[in-house]
């Protein structure tokens, strides 16, 4: 990545970081990895962030329609467990997180 394109990115975090002051970069960063993917499941969105398991796994909970206590999530992503490998987590967008995108 140049330093244009890095000043670049940094710039367009920070503006939507101001405008949903509630979500950290991290969180910004992993909703927009996984609206570039169709759907990607949660081993290769930790490679490609550079972020622990644990910090990436808690930030897609979040935006989950359930958080692991049960409690409502923001119901931007659906999880889902892959048929072929039980070890490994889907991740997809919903409506509500394509809207999301579409607005920032």
């Amino acid at each position: 990545m140049t330093k244009k394109e890095m000043n670049l990115t940094l710039a367009a975090l920070k503006k939507l970081h101001q405008a949903f002051p509630r979500l950290s970069v991290q969180q910004l960063i992993i909703l927009l990895m996984i609206g570039v993917h169709e759907e990607i499941d949660q081993q290769s969105l930790t490679r490609m962030v550079d972020f622990s398991r644990a910090s990436v796994s808690k930030h897609v909970r979040k935006f989950a329609d359930l958080t692991w206590d049960k409690r409502e999530g923001a119901d931007y992503v659906q999880v889902r467990r892959d048929p072929m490998n039980l070890n490994t987590n889907n991740i997809t967008l919903t409506e509500k997180g394509i809207e999301f995108l579409k607005n920032i």
